[in-house]
């Protein structure tokens, strides 16, 4: 019999959750109807059925020989922005000077000029989302496009706007056609340049927008030699095909399925799907929260209200399916044990967490978490403070707060070390749980650590980013000696490496501690997912029960030998050198 792996039962829960999610989103109206489901179908009978891997470099490549390229948009989920976000950034980093032209359908062709004047800073966000009625005539979420429009700022990139009023039952063949007018116009325009267009995936099948501008660049007598390009992102059956041939995924893959056909994966597609159904229950439940969609613009404050958005009902849902596959079966009476407070803008009721006995500085910091990161999950009371509502968030929650159920749990500690290390752990919990739900959700793992030093240790860096260097140093050096770390910390002995560590968790307000679980999490749950350690160690994780017996100090010793010896490839000595996070190949810094 075939021996179930890790891996494989990941894959069956990531199948199960697409189904849950895919039929969530149609009852709430993700589903095709009317005009639209033809243009669905049409895309569905465009997708090759069969796709070779391909490497980032080879999608650069070719992008640079071509005129225009359309990117295929999921408007609710995150994740197709930034990928078309992180491809301008690489393009940015190999051309001396941007030769980039944005094309956008989030706005109406009629609003060019509020655009130019939003981007040359004469109007304030606020304004420009009021002047081009963002809530009304787009409405997903603003964060998702903002950084692009930021970039395109930055860098002096021409912005277009190619979308467009046409009622009726044609409306959406007369969106391409002047679509693809404008796109023309613009390749005209800026001859040189190469004309990115973000636009929903559907128009993107072979006989809509594709066709409808090939023959406008054949009736202008344009350059109709060089090809089109096509992007999609995160599709489907690709996602699931490649899941099942068995060989280790990155965080990102690049399939190519034909000539000048392309498609990114970055996330698994039931978070496509699940990013739509919660768009669509806070849109119509709690207007403008998600992702903060609706800056600037009046939204409804009651929190409390009957109709608004039930981010309990979510993140029980991501609890429970945590509990279920790490085979801790937590009943469902313990697991609706935790409380939530969901506000934008920060703005938390904190009397609770003072009766707990917090602090007011404690809270403070909680709070400011919360705004930072999107949220804050206190263990000793279970409550989520959450800014963003995000499944990686939620998750990230989720996983904090099977630790404290499973192990009864609490940040506080009885010594600076032990507090240090309990930190350490809450965040561990966080990762893995996350990673379960989105493996492919890139996080500060020892390569970032690692990178990040490399890449600034010559340039002189000023205020949080000289302190965001520092940390990194402070994670791989714990990492590295972490046992005689540790036994100088608890001795109470004079030490500098002990000194410069606890300077540095004080600055950064607990990020030393935070990123080194946050790393030993990632480090873990790789292992698993290689079958190089057994998937109990991460049972062991969520069940252990801390006392002065098995103090948490030592519970993080033996997770960092752990996650150590995940660092040595397959085959070579452990006792060899682990490459970039030894303590000697750390360059100073600046």
């Amino acid at each position: 019999m075939k021996k179930v792996t890790a891996a494989r039962e990941l894959q069956k829960l990531h199948e199960s959750l697409y189904r849950r999610a895919h039929a969530d989103a149609n009852a709430l109206g993700a589903g095709p109807t009317g005009k639209l489901l033809r243009y669905a179908q049409d895309f569905e009978r465009s997708l090759p059925p069969s796709f070779s891997r391909s490497e980032n470099a080879q999608l650069i490549e070719t992008i640079m020989r071509r005129r225009i390229v359309l990117f295929g948009d999921f408007h609710t989920f995150k994740q197709t922005q930034r990928a078309l976000l992180r491809l301008l950034r690489e393009l940015l980093a190999v051309t001396p000077r941007p030769k980039i032209v944005l094309a956008l359908e989030l706005l109406k062709n009629r609003y060019q000029k509020q655009l130019e004047s939003y981007m040359a800073g004469e109007t304030s966000e606020e304004e420009f989302l009021q002047a081009v009625n963002y809530s009304r005539e787009w409405g997903f979420p603003w964060a998702h496009y903002k950084p692009l429009i930021e970039l395109a700022r930055d860098h002096m990139i021409p912005v277009v706007c190619v979308n467009s009023d046409h009622p009726g039952p044609r409306s959406l063949e007369l969106r391409d056609q002047t679509c693809a007018r404008l796109l023309a116009n613009a390749s005209e325009e800026y001859p040189d340049h190469i004309v990115f267009c973000l636009i929903g995936e559907y128009h993107l099948a072979d006989n809509h927008l594709p066709a409808t501008l090939w023959n406008e660049l054949a009736r202008r007598d344009s350059d109709a030699a060089t090809p089109l390009m096509r992007i999609l992102c995160n599709v489907d059956r690709y996602y699931f095909d490649l899941e099942g041939d068995g060989r280790a995924l990155g965080s990102t893959e690049v399939l190519r399925l034909k000539r000048d056909f392309y498609c990114i994966l970055n996330s698994p597609p039931w978070m496509k799907w699940q990013s739509f159904a919660l768009w669509e229950e806070m849109r119509t439940g709690f207007p403008g929260s998600v992702e903060h969609a609706d800056v600037g613009l009046d939204t409804d404050d009651d929190h409390a209200d009957d109709d608004a958005f039930d981010v309990d009902f979510q993140f029980l849902g991501l609890a429970q399916t945590l509990s279920s596959f790490l085979g801790l079966n937590i009943p469902k009476k313990e697991l609706v044990k935790f409380h939530t407070q969901f506000s934008p803008p920060a703005e938390f009721t904190t009397e609770s967490l003072r009766t707990a006995g917090y602090s007011k500085s404690d809270v403070n910091q909680m709070v400011e978490r919360a705004a930072l990161e999107g949220y804050y999950f206190d263990c000793r009371t279970k409550t989520l403070l959450i800014t963003t509502v995000s499944i990686n968030n939620l998750a990230e929650a989720a996983g904090q707060y099977l630790l404290a159920l499973g192990a009864a749990f609490v940040e506080d500690g009885k010594s600076a070390p032990d507090e240090f290390s309990r930190n350490a752990l809450k965040h561990a919990a966080g990762i893995i749980g996350s990673k379960i739900l989105n493996p492919r959700r890139k996080t500060k793992d020892h390569a970032f650590h690692v990178n990040y030093i490399e890449q600034t240790v010559r340039r002189r860096l000023l205020g949080y980013a000289k302190i965001r260097r520092q940390v990194s140093r402070e994670v791989l050096l714990a990492l590295e000696s972490f046992d005689a770390l540790l036994a100088v910390w608890e001795a109470g002995r004079p030490s500098r490496e002990v000194s410069s560590l606890l300077k540095t968790e004080n600055l950064s307000r607990g990020e030393v501690s935070s990123d080194f679980g946050r790393i030993l999490g990632a480090g873990l749950y790789a292992g698993v997912m290689r079958n190089r350690i057994p998937a109990d160690w991460i049972k062991n994780l969520f069940r252990c029960q801390f006392s002065s017996a098995q103090p948490a100090t030592a519970f993080l010793c033996d997770f960092v030998r752990v996650v150590n010896t995940l660092l040595v490839p397959d085959g070579k000595d452990s006792n060899e050198p682990r490459g970039p996070n030894r303590q000697q190949r750390i360059p100073e810094a600046s």
